[in-house]
């Protein structure tokens, strides 16, 4: 799978039974660094770390990784620190959610002489599912440009970086930030939540 269908898998179990908010931040995080260096690929946290790019508590950090572990999101390996806060813990993706490089580069070529298949499908980046911080970095890109235009037309709005960053400020404070799953809902709230306010408009 890819950080699409990881994330859309992610938000199909949060509809059977919520995660809590640290779980989903943790899971989030986790798999933005998984994009980094490879989704086959562990990644190894101390208690420390994780507890501080959290900002939780060490039970509430191990009650999250433990219900996505149970939810068969991540597998884990615990090694032992010196202290509590020392404790290391090695995140794996589960095998079924990755198919190794080198099983794609033997496959595709077989494909490709027998049967091509269906054209991928195009991801409308409207419509896909990413968190708040990833609609922010692709509505401050290029692909934003025309969205920016309009706002700042309509709402005289002209530093978006630091009006995102408030935006994300104010939704966190009311509890509604989970609900920013597409760029397309970004843009309602953004509008709705910090830009008519801002200038006195309901």
């Amino acid at each position: 799978m890819n950080y699409t269908q990881l994330v859309t898998r992610f938000w199909r179990l949060d509809d059977e039974c919520h995660f809590s908010a640290a779980a989903t931040r943790l899971y989030l995080m986790l798999l933005d660094h998984f994009s980094r260096v490879g989704f086959d690929r562990s990644i190894t946290w101390t208690n420390g770390m994780a507890m501080e790019h959290l900002a939780i508590s060490l039970n509430a950090y191990i009650a999250a990784r433990d219900m996505l572990v149970t939810r068969g999101l991540l597998n884990i390996a615990e090694e032992a620190g010196r202290g509590k806060r020392s404790h290391r813990t090695v995140y794996t993706l589960p095998s079924h959610t990755v198919q190794p490089v080198e099983e794609q580069s033997q496959e595709q070529p077989a494909q490709q002489e027998t049967d091509p298949g269906p054209a991928p499908v195009e991801i409308d980046p409207e419509t896909a599912v990413m968190d708040f911080d990833r609609c922010a970095e692709y509505l401050l890109s290029p692909a934003g440009e025309e969205f920016r235009r309009e706002i700042t037309a309509e709402y005289g709005i002209e530093a978006f970086p630091k009006a995102f960053e408030n935006f994300r400020y104010k939704i966190s404070v009311y509890g509604i930030i989970d609900s920013v799953r597409t760029v397309r809902k970004f843009k309602r709230m953004f509008i709705t939540e910090y830009c008519r306010p801002r200038n006195g408009l309901r």
